[in-house]
């Protein structure tokens, strides 16, 4: 996933869907059946069991060669709504990282135990979305909240002030883990 806020997008479409999201910026870390695509763009891949194509940076764009499964840039961008709502339960598998995993439901349960978001808030989340602190903090638990979220992963250290008053941040980012 990228430093965009998209990587976030995706990983809720991707928990609504059934999807187990496997953050990594390293390929050796991905899970098999994933096929990461860079900037340059796609190359035929002869990966046995690839079945989804997920884009790194440029997320949206468009690959140069087939690729075995579903692109996202091709079907997912241009028919985003256009699916059926599938059976995913509370004990379905959603995230693995950092060599833990965690259940839709205990996605769920770990960010409402944070509890300290409320509807009115927003959050400045600086860190990227590549660990589970990270992710549970920055965008699993304001959105159980219905808080907003001010993703400023790449602003300067001495930029993070002016950020905050433009943006009408009211609750700072945790210390990381």
């Amino acid at each position: 996933m990228t430093d965009h806020w998209t990587a976030a997008v995706i990983m809720v479409a991707g928990w609504k869907l059934g999807a187990v999201v496997h953050p990594a910026r390293i390929p050796d870390a991905r899970a098999d059946g994933v096929v990461v695509v860079d900037e340059a763009g796609a190359t035929t891949t002869s990966h046995p069991v690839a079945r989804l194509l997920t884009l790194g940076r440029g997320m949206g764009g468009r690959t140069r060669a087939q690729v075995p499964g579903l692109a996202f840039g091709e079907e997912v961008s241009a028919f985003a709504d256009d699916y059926d709502d599938p059976d995913v339960t509370l004990d379905d598998l959603a995230l693995v990282v950092e060599g833990s995993t965690l259940r839709q439901g205990e996605l769920l349960a770990a960010a409402a135990a944070a509890g300290s978001l409320h509807r009115d808030d927003r959050l400045l989340a600086t860190r990227p979305l590549e660990s589970a602190a990270a992710i549970l903090d920055g965008l699993v638990a304001p959105l159980v909240a219905g808080a907003s979220v001010v993703w400023s992963v790449a602003t300067a250290p001495d930029a993070l002030g002016r950020r905050v008053d433009e943006e009408r941040v009211n609750v700072l980012p945790k210390q990381d883990r």
